[in-house]
């Protein structure tokens, strides 16, 4: 039986279809290969699956309950080198751990790639769109718009910080028990406060005051952590992710929609509900109390506070894309900060006569303060300069990003055929060629610990080692990322981080061992960011006065 015409037709229509994507396919391969040919490519090792399309490692991720990173990634390179390809779903990955690479990826060659759309896709329902998510044009733009601000707020800025380094100071002074020993805190969960507080006010002009409303309660449902919380919970799901193929990414969809809304109530109910009034205003002012506080400031003499919200609103008129870059920024500027933070004293309370000596070396440079000093004294002493010149706090902060960078892995999306000068071949000394649309991952937490780098003692703390290490231009470090798209906040954050930990060392004279972690045993939380698992609970002593 006859099929009718239009059934035909389709059928015809699907056929030639089918037929054009065969030829450009090959025609797109043809050109991939005499590209590589050209080039003097070679293949690198590639990884074997024991079922086709690397199913088997999709499995594997549903049901991995382990330490990703050194379980999975690195055992990944362990087996098969500093730089291979895996065959998935979606087509072949290249995976590379070479500092080479990694500059070819993030600067030599920074035109050949983007950041791609399984960023933005995965990111979009927690940040937005924005600088760390855009590409080409739209990234410029942003950063464009957003450089400027952040030059201008280079070593300003701790003077506000400690308003919020004071309230965590009185959070753990309430605990303080015999003998001068706090309670157990979880360090984690008040440094993630500490740092909500300061970026919002930094970001909003206004502090969520997470850390004085927890000593009311214990955060209920209306409390003003509800956006924390919600946040966090979102944060996860984004993490889990990542971890699949862009294509199973519908596996996560269900699961996350309850947790979306919770995200949604939190964005309507807290300080971001006044980004898109404010912009539309032309910088409007902010109501009320900040106002007032800023004018009284001027009117002493002080100088006027900055906030990056009033400062945008002349450069960026769209109040969607103004609230998704603060958005992106907050992302960044609270957790890092507050990830790095906790590594760092995870690091000191398992290393208790490190703790000791890196005390004696901070207050030499910066001598305790007696209660009555203001907080312009001490931020005076404390200055983002005086605490690059205290070295030994400089190879502390620098061998914990080393060993627990915030950010472990990450990716790129190439836009044109391109090639990384090394990894292919027998040898592993040849380039490599990358094909349009192909993924290169890189994960900097293994090539931190490198053993041919850094030493056959890679996998030890060690702040020593920095001793006559220079750190710009290392691509074999990069806990900031490098290139053009190299993090705009990190001397913020290092400044931050420096002086929090000046702070509390003033103040404190001694830290237990953490429950849950060991030396030889440090329990990771990986979702977008790096943490330490379950936290960091310790009790603290008390300093005599």
């Amino acid at each position: 039986m006859a099929l009718p015409f239009t059934a035909q037709a389709l059928f015809f229509l699907f056929t030639v279809y089918i037929l054009l994507r065969f030829f450009d396919a090959s025609l797109r391969d043809a050109h991939f290969r005499c590209f590589a040919r050209a080039h003097g490519c070679a293949e690198p090792r590639r990884e074997r699956n024991s079922l086709p399309y690397g199913i088997d490692d999709i499995v594997r991720i549903l049901r991995f309950k382990g330490d990703f990173l050194e379980d999975v990634f690195h055992e990944r390179y362990r087996r098969y080198g500093s730089t291979h390809k895996q065959h998935g779903v979606i087509g072949e990955i290249i995976h590379t751990v070479e500092p080479r690479n990694l500059q070819a990826i993030l600067s030599l060659k920074f035109m050949d790639f983007e950041v791609g759309k399984r960023r933005r896709r995965n990111l979009k329902d927690i940040v937005g769109y924005g600088i760390f998510t855009a590409d080409g044009k739209d990234w410029e733009r942003s950063r464009a718009a957003l450089r400027p601000f952040f030059g201008k707020v280079k070593g300003v800025g701790l003077e506000a910080l400690e308003v919020h380094v004071g309230n965590l100071l009185e959070v753990l002074g309430r605990t303080i028990g015999e003998e001068g020993w706090t309670g157990e805190v979880d360090l984690m969960e008040l440094f993630s406060r500490l740092t909500m507080d300061s970026s919002t006010e930094f970001l909003f002009g206004e502090s969520m005051g997470s850390q004085l409303a927890g000593l009311e309660a214990e955060f209920p449902a209306d409390s003003k952590m509800t956006f924390p919380e919600a946040y966090a919970t979102a944060n996860a799901w984004v993490g889990f992710r990542f971890r699949l193929p862009e294509f199973a990414w519908p596996l996560t969809a269900l699961p996350f929609t309850s947790r979306r809304r919770r995200l949604d109530e939190a964005l309507r109910l807290e300080e971001f509900q006044s980004t898109e009034g404010h912009a539309a205003n032309g910088g409007g002012s902010r109501d009320g109390k900040a106002q007032h506080a800023e004018s009284e400031d001027e009117e002493d003499g002080k100088q006027q506070r900055f906030v990056l919200l009033d400062a945008l609103v002349g450069e960026i008129h769209n109040p969607t894309v103004l609230r998704d870059e603060l958005l992106q920024l907050f992302f960044a500027s609270r957790d890092t900060t507050a990830y790095l933070l906790s590594w760092c004293f995870l690091l000191l309370s398992l290393h208790p006569c490190y703790f000791q000596r890196l005390r004696v070396s901070i207050l030499s440079h910066f001598p305790r303060q007696s209660k009555q000093t203001s907080s312009t004294t001490i931020t005076t002493a404390i200055t983002p300069s005086s605490l690059k010149a205290c070295k030994p706090l400089t190879y502390f902060i620098n061998e914990t990003l080393r060993l627990y960078p915030v950010t472990p892995y990450n990716g790129r999306r190439a836009t044109r055929n391109t090639a990384l000068p090394t990894g292919g071949g027998p040898a592993g000394d040849q380039p490599v060629a990358v094909k349009k649309g192909q993924i290169v991952a890189y994960c900097v937490y293994v090539m931190h610990r490198r053993e041919d780098i850094w030493g056959a003692d890679a996998a030890e703390f060690r702040p020593e080692r920095w001793a006559g290490r220079a750190v710009g231009g290392r691509w074999e470090y990069l806990p900031f990322t490098g290139g053009p798209r190299v993090c705009l906040g990190q001397e913020t954050a290092l400044a931050s981080a420096g002086y929090t930990i000046v702070r509390l060392l003033q103040e404190f004279e001694a830290i237990t061992q953490p429950i849950g972690h060991t030396k030889n045993d440090v329990k990771k939380c990986l979702n977008v960011l790096l943490s330490p698992e379950g936290g960091v609970r310790v009790r603290l002593r008390k300093a005599a006065a």
